[in-house]
């Protein structure tokens, strides 16, 4: 978030102090360095088998799968923009330098944009899964030629406003009046405009609109007829619905804590006090990025159909080395919640399974061979969602 160089000088302070500032900066060194490579060894792999299986031809029509694929890219480009500043600031307690003043800006603006845009895109997805249930009529709404624009608006909207939050930021002002050129102080009111834009509105949104699908699940016009099979599907949306909002709450919080009470809780006066401040930002820095590493977990692994595609791809890899080594993944759960349904490899959304319960209770048709049928405009059959 904000510039994170350290520049504190174990001179004249107590032998006390001193061991406790070595021991935190040998901490911190250690833990700036592990943890970021962690990062990216979870997530740059993580989000590329994502969008491999999201491209595979059965599911890449659908408009989660554009969404999707477009969070998992701005989840890598954000790992990568962001791990070197942890790591360099681990082994050298400065911040990345630029001699460039104007690239400087350029990376302080992309940095903070790409991290934004992932976090918005979460908001969008959501939104996507409520329009999806509320105006599943309107042929729209099932089409995939729409998110790209809606991603570009994204991008678009998330410049503009970050354009003039970086450019105030960055006219900083050190104790002494001395202008700072390209240096994101934690002293500026900036911060806290960045934190609200950048977590709190989608924090809200994103909950808003989880509590308004599950509420929308539970009315007769838009939701489950009740059996067993539609209440087996609403637990595992209500339970996907708590942890993506868990997980997002989790990640941002203790960041959205940290900024108000800084000065409270460090006594910034002192060197040792600036090292304790340090570390527990670059820590909760750190948990706001497992977010990047971390959300193609929650957001496509839970989904049923998303892992129905991927162990296809495992099984046809497993098959050349081990031809009698299959791996199945059970999409019911119990043989009493198969009655009516089909068993498939790929996930049913609740909208689909209402579909199925009301077309159960229509009258039986005689089935015809299909040169009886008259030649008439195509209807596409509606896409199934992917969460």
């Amino acid at each position: 978030m904000h510039d994170l160089s350290l520049d504190i000088s174990i001179n004249n302070i107590t032998n006390d102090d001193s061991d406790t500032l070595r021991s935190i900066l040998l901490t911190q060194k250690i833990l700036l360095t592990l943890i970021p490579v962690f990062f990216l060894l979870v997530g740059i792999p993580g989000n590329v088998i994502t969008i491999l299986v999201l491209n595979r031809p059965t599911i890449k029509d659908n408009i989660f799968s554009v969404y999707l694929s477009s969070l998992c890219y701005f989840n890598i480009v954000t790992l990568l923009a962001h791990s070197p500043r942890f790591i360099t600031q681990a082994w050298i307690q400065r911040e990345l330098y630029f001699t460039n003043d104007h690239f400087c800006v350029f990376y302080r603006l992309f940095s903070l944009s790409v991290v934004t845009i992932a976090t918005w895109l979460l908001l969008v997805i959501t939104a996507a899964r409520l329009f999806f249930i509320t105006e599943r009529t309107k042929r729209w709404i099932q089409s995939y030629c729409y998110p790209p624009f809606v991603i570009l608006g994204l991008v678009v909207f998330v410049t503009v406003v970050e354009l003039p939050i970086v450019a105030k930021w960055l006219r900083f002002r050190d104790d002494n009046g001395k202008p700072v050129l390209c240096h994101q102080s934690s002293k500026s009111n900036m911060v806290f405009v960045q934190i609200v834009f950048q977590m709190v509105i989608p924090a809200f949104g994103i909950i808003s609109m989880n509590l308004w699908i599950v509420l929308k699940h539970k009315m007769k016009d838009y939701g489950l007829m009740e059996n067993a099979t539609s209440a087996r599907l609403r637990k595992h949306l209500v339970g996907l619905l708590a942890v993506s909002s868990f997980h997002f709450i989790v990640s941002t919080l203790p960041l959205c804590i940290y900024f108000p009470n800084e000065r409270r809780i460090f006594d910034l006066s002192t060197p040792l006090g600036q090292a304790k401040a340090h570390l527990t930002y670059s820590l909760v820095a750190l948990i706001m990025y497992s977010n990047n590493a971390t959300s193609f977990i929650t957001y496509c692994f839970f989904g049923r159909r998303f892992r129905g595609e991927f162990f296809k791809i495992i099984n046809k890899y497993i098959f050349v080395e081990c031809p009698t080594l299959r791996l199945t993944v059970p999409i019911l759960d119990t043989p009493s919640d198969s009655k009516g349904l089909k068993a498939s490899g790929t996930e049913t959304s609740m909208t689909d399974v209402g579909l199925k319960e009301e077309l159960s209770t229509a009258p039986s048709l005689k089935m015809v061979s299909s040169s009886e049928i008259p030649e008439g405009p195509r209807m596409q059959a509606p896409r199934e969602s992917l969460i």
